[in-house]
């Protein structure tokens, strides 16, 4: 009867950790699809930024409706962050927020977009603002998220991204002196984190 028992219990055991593995492997595999998705021109790679920026474009406006404005994507501003060039792009003659997108270095001295867009907006982010701005970002580490903030030229402000200090970046575009601040926490998945707002996954705050 023990012996029955044993092999019961067992068997339930190994049938639990089966339907976890499996589960965990099908998450995981949904994941990557979502994020390969999400990349613009999978699979293209560039010599430049002003290339990736033009084909991320025509891909656009190939698969718009006829019907659809598409005014040009204009490159304004890039940043060397590790093995990745950060680019801002203006879209849509926007006079309020940039659009930003990760370039990865391969290995070949060519560049291919990562998975992950963001908005900047040109206005101080507070605390009570329903979502902040991020995008994801593949390091050797796995896959990070990095998020970005828009501060003054004139404060004298630290921010604190999920309790990380963020790095500050002067820069001029379009005759605008502002500082772009940046700063990378842990893996933020899009499965993981389906119902839950950014709001609630990361946390922003200002020294005095």
């Amino acid at each position: 009867m023990k012996h029955k028992t044993l092999i019961i219990i067992s068997v339930c055991i190994i049938s639990i950790v089966l339907v976890f593995l499996s589960v965990k492997g099908v998450n995981s595999l949904l994941t990557e699809l979502i994020e390969k998705s999400n990349i613009v021109c999978y699979g293209q790679k560039f010599t430049n930024a002003e290339d990736a920026v033009k084909a991320m474009e025509n891909q656009a406006i190939n698969n718009s409706d006829s019907l659809d404005y598409l005014p040009p994507y204009n490159l304004k501003y890039t940043f060397e962050y590790d093995d990745n060039t950060i680019i801002f792009y203006e879209y849509n003659n926007s006079e309020t927020s940039y659009e930003v997108g990760i370039l990865k270095h391969n290995d070949d001295g060519t560049l291919s977009f990562d998975n992950g867009c963001a908005e900047l907006m040109l206005r101080e982010t507070s605390t009570n603002d329903e979502y902040y701005y991020f995008t994801n970002i593949n390091t050797s580490e796995g896959s990070k998220s990095i998020s970005f903030l828009y501060l003054p030229e004139d404060s004298n402000k630290d921010v604190y991204i999920d309790g990380i200090k963020a790095e500050k970046e002067l820069v001029s575009i379009d005759d605008r002196e502002f500082y772009i601040c940046y700063a990378v926490s842990d893996s933020d998945t899009f499965l993981s984190n389906l119902f839950t707002p950014i709001s609630k996954r990361h946390t922003i705050s200002y020294s005095k």
